[in-house]
């Protein structure tokens, strides 16, 4: 899919998942890159 998920533990506790996905695949990688989602879900 050409997405990318990073966990990491910030230094005031929990867990921090960044999960990048790519909102329709492109012909090229480089058209990708511009139609990333960087939402951020709170709950």
């Amino acid at each position: 899919m050409g997405g990318q998920i990073v966990f990491s533990r910030p230094p005031e506790g929990g867990t921090l998942v960044h999960l990048t996905v790519p909102r329709e695949k492109a012909e090229s990688k480089a058209e990708s890159y511009g139609k990333e989602d960087h939402s951020v879900a709170r709950g």
